[in-house]
């Protein structure tokens, strides 16, 4: 890509006005910088993985086992613990056998919240 189109990422990328940044991303295919952008918004993971693969599968499992881990922190209510239960579904879809650790994980550390792991059975990790 040229000087001209990396100086105008570079600058959008600072602002990243309506997300504009990310949507050039996306359209141009820049897998680097849109990984480097999930990266530091961490939620942003849950959107732009599939603009990630396959090139970046092991990267986008590893951001979306953070993603997970940080929701299940701040998960306290069968709602809550219902999305996170989603999010490990999609990131199985995306990235098969990234979620096991974190899975195991989160089935100890919550094993005294039955909701939570009522919600880990549901989906077939228990």
């Amino acid at each position: 890509m040229g000087c001209a189109f990396n100086y105008v990422l570079d600058k959008t990328e600072k602002t990243n006005a309506r997300g504009v940044y990310v949507q050039i991303l996306v359209h141009e295919k820049h897998k680097p910088r849109l990984l480097a952008y999930c990266e530091k918004h961490q939620g942003a993971i849950v959107n732009y993985h599939t603009h990630l693969l396959p090139e970046y599968r092991k990267e986008a499992g590893e951001l979306f086992c953070t993603h997970i881990q940080y929701q299940a922190e701040r998960a306290d209510n069968r709602r809550h613990y219902q999305d996170v239960c989603e999010l490990i579904k999609k990131c199985d879809k995306a990235c098969p056998g990234a979620t096991s650790f974190v899975c195991v994980e989160i089935i100890e550390k919550y094993a005294r919240r039955p909701a939570f792991i009522d919600e880990m059975r549901k989906i077939g990790k228990l």
